[in-house]
């Protein structure tokens, strides 16, 4: 909106300049063209001769102002008709030249102006430009940035996976060691057992054995009173 709003100022500037420019090299003592109730008010034939004289008058006092013909040696003096009209402005208003100094300032001034408006409406275009590069390497820079992001989540997200079937897999070892350990316990606490049974099967048997003997020691000191001290 800015740039559009300096060119339309830049526009009016130079059709400003256009106007002071015509008014610049219009001649001041040129014949009036014939009005128009004056052609109205006259025949068909004396409208057609006006109509040509007005063509002619143009041609001679604003050559500059027609559109150049179509044929090469038509434009040649279409040319020379323009640099005469051009010198002989240039002479007619050299009795007023302060006003044309005047004129001439002022116009310099507009150009001056006119081209301190382009200036700042190229610094402007190149200030923009530069800010849509800007913001062009930022919104790459930032695309960049969201795609690194985006595989370092994935990274992670892919170690953590790998980190929770390490720690399952662990889980599930520990299970099993734990289980062989039960089992290994299991065993150990069987043989002890059987180790303890079997300890007190023979203390069983020892024991039967000496209540035997006790029982055949009492049998034989009642049958032999006598030797009972020998005994024991």
């Amino acid at each position: 909106m800015q740039a559009s709003s300096k060119r339309m100022k830049v526009a009016a500037v130079l059709k400003f300049i256009r106007k002071q420019l015509a008014r610049f090299w219009k001649p001041k003592n040129e014949p009036k063209p014939p009005a128009k109730e004056e052609v109205q008010h006259c025949d068909p034939e004396c409208t057609n001769v006006q109509h040509v004289s007005v063509c002619e008058y143009q041609q001679l006092s604003e050559p500059h102002l027609m559109p150049p013909p179509v044929k090469p040696e038509h434009s040649i003096k279409h040319e020379c008709r323009v640099e005469d009209s051009l010198g002989q402005n240039v002479e007619s208003q050299e009795p007023g030249a302060e006003t044309v100094h005047d004129l001439r300032q002022q116009l310099s001034k507009v150009a001056a102006r006119g081209a301190e408006v382009l200036s700042r409406l190229r610094d402007a275009e190149e200030a923009l430009a530069r800010r849509l590069h800007k913001q062009s390497l930022d919104r790459l820079l930032l695309i960049r940035l969201e795609e690194e992001n985006a595989r370092l989540v994935a990274q992670v997200n892919m170690q953590e996976r790998k980190w929770q079937e390490k720690f399952h897999h662990l889980v599930s070892l520990n299970n099993v060691l734990l289980r062989e350990k039960e089992q290994e316990d299991l065993e150990l606490e069987r043989k002890a057992l059987k180790t303890m049974i079997r300890s007190l099967e023979k203390h069983q048997k020892t024991q039967k054995t000496f209540q035997k003997r006790t029982q055949l020691i009492k049998k034989i000191s009642r049958k032999y009173p006598n030797h009972r001290h020998k005994h024991v």
